[in-house]
């Protein structure tokens, strides 16, 4: 819940209306186990891929970050002269009530977030990705967990700490005050006010400018995180310190398991994907699919190296799941019942897509009609 530097825009995906769910059968014999394989052009290395180049951590964007955050906390501060003192012995307050609504806060914002995160919804794909992307560009691709871990926690803290003092310590006070008596402002309603009008606010600084649905979305999302962030204020008795903890656990979380989770992906489209410098066998058949739709050795390369990143549980095929996945980064949204239905039907009745399988789907939609266009939409990272 950081307030982050704008996440990079996603290419805009074809106008045309796409039917999945309406399209050919799957051409006969392209079982990926089945086809005989062959090693693709010589010149169809890891450069044609059109993955990003290995990130390593992006200092500048970590200055910029750290540099928001404290702006935030100077602005908290300035703001809460009148209420320091109460403030102070508020963050004092450490007894088991106080950890306990802090510790159970955080722990349902990280299972919102994990709902989020494994939802197909289009909206929901585009906050995780853009949440992926943020991570990659941060902190690169090469696993580090201690590292990612130390500054998570450090981030954490200061996000923690800065945010929940503007939006919980001044904001939510001060619009509990400005509900007129007579309207409840003393009870229940004027906390109902308070937490409400504290958590839109919350929402609308979460906010990168986007008009789309997918930002209308983040802003709804973080709408909610606050209401619960000011549940716990409430529920502790308004001791500062429990939506600080519950803040800090989730953001830790959401940096440091997005980074686990999106340098295993990136390791294993780039293994998969000839990494090593190595051209990837790729079957005749992916081959003959390739040149009756005018495309060369090469773009079979950049829709393999897309499958392998779409493969987010790296079972070696695409499952309903994870076509809706792909399917909603380019805006179209089938049902998972259809999602069932296309899988089954252009893999023969199987639960996943082979490569062969998926590359003629691809086409067929015109997801695939322009394999690099494929890598940018589901890896869109700053500097390529």
């Amino acid at each position: 819940m950081m307030i982050r530097a704008t996440p990079p825009a996603r290419p805009a995906s074809s106008s045309r209306p796409l039917r999945p769910w309406r399209s050919r059968a799957a051409p006969r014999g392209t079982r990926g186990g089945r086809a005989k394989r062959t090693t693709a052009s010589a010149g169809a290395r890891q450069d044609s891929l059109e993955l990003p180049q290995r990130l390593g951590w992006n200092q500048s964007l970590l200055r910029t970050l750290l540099v928001r955050q404290l702006a935030v906390g100077a602005v908290s501060l300035l703001l809460s002269v009148p209420k320091l003192d109460q403030l102070l012995l508020s963050a004092q307050a450490l007894d088991a009530r106080s950890l306990g609504a802090g510790f159970g806060g955080g722990l349902i914002l990280i299972a919102i977030g994990r709902l989020v995160e494994a939802s197909t919804d289009k909206s929901a794909v585009a906050i995780t990705q853009e949440t992926e992307i943020f991570v990659l560009s941060l902190f690169g691709e090469r696993r580090a967990p201690l590292a990612v871990g130390g500054v998570a926690a450090g981030l954490a803290f200061i996000t923690g700490v800065t945010e929940e003092i503007l939006f919980r310590g001044v904001s939510f006070p001060n619009l509990v005050g400005a509900l007129p008596a007579e309207w409840g402002g003393a009870g229940a309603p004027g906390l109902a006010f308070g937490a409400l009008a504290s958590s839109l606010l919350f929402g609308v600084a979460h906010w990168g400018g986007d008009r789309t649905r997918e930002g209308v979305a983040l802003v709804a999302l973080e709408t909610v995180y606050g209401c619960i962030l000011a549940a716990v204020y409430v529920t502790s008795g308004y001791q500062l310190v429990s939506p600080i903890l519950a803040h800090a656990l989730y953001d830790f979380e959401a940096i440091l398991f997005p980074h686990l989770r999106v340098t295993a992906l990136m390791a294993y489209a780039r293994d998969g994907a000839g990494g090593a410098g190595e051209s990837p066998l790729v079957s005749r058949n992916a081959l003959r699919i390739a040149a009756a739709a005018g495309q060369s050795a090469d773009d079979v390369l950049r829709v393999r190296a897309a499958y392998l990143l779409v493969d987010r549980n790296r079972s070696g095929g695409i499952d309903a799941d994870e076509l809706r996945r792909l399917l909603a980064a380019f805006g179209i949204e089938p049902t998972k019942a259809q999602a069932d239905a296309i899988v089954r039907k252009w893999a023969g009745g199987a639960k996943e897509l082979s490569f062969d399988e998926f590359y003629s789907l691809c086409l067929d939609i015109g997801v695939a009609r322009s394999p690099e266009g494929m890598i940018r939409t589901l890896l869109p990272v700053p500097g390529r």
